[in-house]
């Protein structure tokens, strides 16, 4: 290690995202990591581990673990042993599924209770995350809502879309940056954008033949990834 680097370089942060099945888990990890979004849901079986590499602050190297477990899996025996050490745990539900938020309550203490089965358990920051903030015409789950909830229970709160990508990045560079307590600078702000062709619904009005719709640009960002799946 230089002079010129901090403590934090080279860190590695181990992230698990829980919630019900269809909140979005699988496609928030895929969207962080390889900033890509698939249509078809498929729901995960067992659990799933990609790997991020980012930079942080100029030069706070990080290798993020990001785990993520199938909807189902809330009672499952290895829960236990995917959740151990881990840094930060995400919750994540569907803000145009209101069952989806009303469960978070029962993931929470079910990791709270393996927490406490351990004698060497580390607490892990918790963290509420909304996805599906792009269906704002379906939205059940109002901000203030789960703002109320987040702050009740100590957690940090995000909302996000991992079909558009917004606030996706940002969230866990947050969260990442608050595990391992560094404030981030503007530049850790700063991404490169490309311009994405929106969907087009057909409607009974007739369309002109070549019409097409763009929209806000999504953060691409540069970083390494990988991916292993743990089965």
């Amino acid at each position: 290690m230089t002079e010129n680097e901090d403590e934090y370089t080279s860190r590695l942060v181990k992230l698990v995202l829980i919630g019900d099945g269809t909140s979005g888990k699988t496609s928030l990890a895929y969207r962080y990591v390889n900033d890509t979004f698939s249509k078809p849901y498929s729901q995960t079986l067992g659990i799933d581990c990609l790997l991020k590499r980012t930079i942080l602050s100029s030069n706070v190297h990080v290798t993020a673990q990001i785990w993520h477990i199938g909807g189902q899996s809330i009672g499952g025996g290895m829960l236990d042993k995917y959740l151990y050490n881990a840094d930060g745990v995400i919750l994540v539900y569907d803000v145009t599924n209101l069952e989806s938020f009303e469960n978070l309550m029962d993931w929470k203490e079910q990791v709270l209770q393996l927490i406490r089965l351990r004698s060497d358990a580390k607490f892990p920051h918790f963290v509420l995350v909304g996805n599906k903030i792009d269906l704002e015409h379906l939205r059940v789950v109002r901000g203030q809502r789960q703002e109320a909830f987040a702050k009740k229970q100590g957690m940090s709160s995000y909302f996000v879309s991992a079909k558009t990508g917004e606030g996706v990045t940002m969230c866990f560079k947050k969260v990442i940056a608050d595990i391992l307590g560094i404030k981030l600078t503007v530049k850790d702000h700063d991404y490169q954008y490309t311009i994405v062709k929106a969907e087009i619904v057909k409607e009974k009005k007739k369309c002109t033949e070549n019409s097409t719709v763009q929209s806000v640009a999504r953060p691409k960002s540069p970083e390494k990834s990988s991916f292993c799946v743990v089965q």
